[in-house]
């Protein structure tokens, strides 16, 4: 039996963990564009050296490593996630990318009352709604037409978004935190070819992006 060292924290608390993480997680876009790599190599570099702390998190706190289909299933979805979402912000504006990926808590919905049967109050359906109304108009003058197959892969990040959020969200910690690792662990691995096949430019610049987005954007997060 492990030994979770990990203390519980309050609602305030964990509403706070959540808007800082979202606060990290926007940093994607930025640092994806500040490297001139190709898209695999970007997120096969990020993604391994959040997996090198989030595998220290769980020898710290004695989670262990459980693969069963339930973890599989998010750490496909994870996968999926973070590849598409490089590969759309290459192929479309950071904008896009960011507006169309939040689209997650819809298909989150969608999903869970499709594979979990479950219901919602009318307030949850609003607040998706609006949720999504107020990312829309934020960007709204930001939007473009152009990039439409980056457009189209941003959207359906949104879906693999909300099933890392349906199928993580349904497990303990200790099982959510091995659907992430393998996911990250899996992308990293198929960044690896391409980074053989496409040699990075390697400058100041594009080391300490791929680092802060290890590290800032999403590893801490």
């Amino acid at each position: 039996m492990s030994q979770h060292i990990v203390k519980p924290v309050s609602v305030r608390q964990g509403t706070l963990c959540v808007i800082a993480a979202s606060l990290l997680f926007s940093l994607g876009g930025l640092g994806i564009k500040l490297i001139p790599w190709q898209p695999l190599s970007i997120n096969g570099a990020r993604n391994l050296i959040s997996i090198v702390m989030i595998a220290f998190y769980m020898k710290k706190t004695g989670h262990k490593l459980i693969v069963n289909k339930g973890v599989l299933t998010g750490a496909f979805c994870m996968c999926a996630t973070t590849t598409l979402y490089v590969i759309a912000n290459k192929l479309t504006t950071a904008a896009n990318a960011i507006v169309l990926q939040y689209t997650s808590p819809v298909f989150l919905v969608v999903l869970s009352m499709l594979i979990f049967r479950r219901r919602y109050r009318a307030a949850d359906y609003v607040t998706v709604i609006i949720t999504v109304c107020g990312i829309a108009l934020f960007f709204f003058d930001q939007l473009t037409p152009g990039g439409m197959l980056g457009n189209i892969l941003a959207l359906i990040d949104g879906v693999t978004m909300g099933g890392v959020y349906l199928f993580t969200g349904e497990s303990d910690e200790e099982r959510r935190l091995s659907g992430i690792f393998l996911g990250l662990a899996v992308t990293t691995a198929v960044g690896i070819p391409f980074t053989v096949a496409y040699p990075p430019e390697v400058t100041v610049t594009s080391v300490l992006a791929v680092i802060a987005m290890g590290v800032l954007q999403l590893g801490l997060p």
